[in-house]
């Protein structure tokens, strides 16, 4: 009879042991649960993020270029802008706020004060996401005539001479990054880059 006690104490100990890491594991797994979700969902958020900031930045970069090589050419801007909106096919079309074409004096300098809004004469072109993407943006709204957007800083004012010195172009963008995931907030979120180079001479 002991033995068989024994047994069956040794039979319910086991299943006891069994439920009871069984109910260890359930709550080992309701902390570890969330903790590993938020990991998750913050890098696939970052990863959007960075995205975004690689495409903005390549975008402007493929801009300036433009810019710089276009010099004092009439259809400077247009050049400009197409190859912006070309580079940052990455993100929508509507995430783009704008998109502004500013005259440097180095190649760290920051954008003017009031071109994140409005164009400025001698300074900067300031283009709307709207325009961008709308009916306007074709070769003829460029090229300084009556009614030209581009006609605050023409781009045939540019100085591309080496005597001159030439001057320097900074392209500008502003998106609208929306979150993934929501992890970071619901709300859009300002990103911004912008991108400096000096104008190619068009003499020795």
């Amino acid at each position: 009879m002991q033995g068989v006690r024994r047994l069956h104490n040794s039979g319910w100990l086991s299943r006891l042991r069994r439920r009871t890491q069984r109910g260890a594991a359930l709550v080992e797994a309701a902390i570890v649960l969330p903790v590993l979700v938020t990991i998750t969902l913050g890098v696939i958020e970052i990863g959007f993020i960075f995205k975004d900031s690689l495409t903005i930045s390549s975008a402007v970069r493929s801009g300036v270029r433009i810019g710089a090589a276009d010099g004092a050419t009439g259809q400077a801007d247009y050049d400009i802008l197409s190859a912006v909106k070309s580079g940052s096919t990455a993100v929508s079309t509507s995430a783009i706020q704008a998109v502004v074409v500013y005259k440097a004096s180095t190649t760290s300098s920051a954008l003017p004060a009031g071109c994140d809004t409005t164009s400025q004469a001698g300074v900067c072109n300031y283009y709307s996401g709207a325009f961008l993407n709308g009916a306007l943006f074709v070769p003829a709204s460029f090229g300084c005539g009556a009614g030209a957007q581009d006609t605050a800083w023409c781009p045939t004012t540019r100085k591309n001479h080496q005597a001159d010195p030439p001057d320097y172009v900074g392209v500008y963008i502003k998106i609208s990054h929306s979150y993934f995931t929501g992890f970071f907030g619901a709300g859009p979120k300002p990103m911004t880059d912008k991108t400096v180079m000096r104008i190619e001479p068009t003499d020795a």
